[in-house]
């Protein structure tokens, strides 16, 4: 092989390998940027199902819970029928985590033994009120109402022996007597005697609607559930409050 033919080879050698690295170069090139283009897609992707996830539980929740206000029509035990300011009839049912109070004017019926009661009263140094009650309210004796003698403020330590400084307390616990507009009332080791006043508010304020009737006003925080067609928006109670209509009985007497 002469000279000119060697040089020849290898400039077309020389050319072939110049070839051959320019397309793995291009190569690598392409295949770095289809995996940074895959990963994009992929984070763009994965973002967009997050947002659209959150976004549909958040709407979930907003849909399914809505407030109510309304009267009630009918108490039964799986629920009430209330007449919504809406326009619409919905059946109020209730869990075991739902949050339900009655409250309102109670009867005198409840000043029987055995009520359970909470009053504040201004109480002296020997326990005892130093002007009537003039507002007893009936509850339910719970572990959220424990009986006792709760202080609002505190007896001077200054005031003279003997003297009728009084402090301001919380007064609960269990009627055992009433007579004569007296009461005496058990709230744990000792039994406090109060004397009511001429005219005295009663209330009640109890957990749950056993005691509700028709013609009470309720608001409620309410979810709503799968619906059957009955004419009823049938919901289940999260938070809600009644508010009677008329003085509030003891159980097994009827409101009129």
């Amino acid at each position: 092989m002469n000279r000119l033919t060697r040089s020849r080879c290898a400039r077309s050698g020389d050319s072939r390998d110049l070839r051959r690295r320019r397309f793995l170069v291009t190569a690598l090139h392409a295949t770095a940027g289809a995996l940074v283009a895959g990963k994009s897609s992929a984070q763009e992707q994965g973002k967009g199902e997050k947002k659209g996830s959150d976004k549909k539980v958040r709407g979930k929740d907003k849909e399914n819970e809505i407030r109510i206000d309304g009267t009630i029509r009918q108490v039964a035990p799986q629920g009430l029928v209330v007449d919504g300011a809406d326009g619409n009839k919905y059946l109020i049912g209730a869990t075991g985590d739902s949050q339900v109070t009655l409250e309102g004017a109670a009867d005198a019926a409840f000043l029987a033994p055995g009520a359970y009661l909470e009053f504040e009263a201004d109480l002296d140094r020997n326990g005892l009120p130093n002007k009537p009650i003039g507002e007893v309210t009936f509850i339910a004796a719970s572990n959220l109402n424990p009986p006792g003698l709760f202080p609002f403020s505190v007896t001077d330590e200054n005031a003279p022996s003997g003297g009728t400084t009084a402090a301001a307390y919380l007064v609960r616990g269990k009627l055992v007597a009433h007579r004569d507009k007296k009461l005496s009332v058990q709230t744990g080791r000792k039994i406090v005697v109060a004397e009511l006043d001429e005219i005295v508010a009663l209330h009640a304020r109890f957990d749950g609607w056993k005691l509700a009737a028709a013609g009470d006003s309720i608001r409620a925080n309410v979810e709503l559930l799968p619906q059957i067609n009955t004419g009823l928006t049938r919901v289940v109670a999260r938070k809600a409050t009644i508010r009677a209509a008329d003085p509030i009985r003891p159980t097994g007497s009827k409101r009129t």
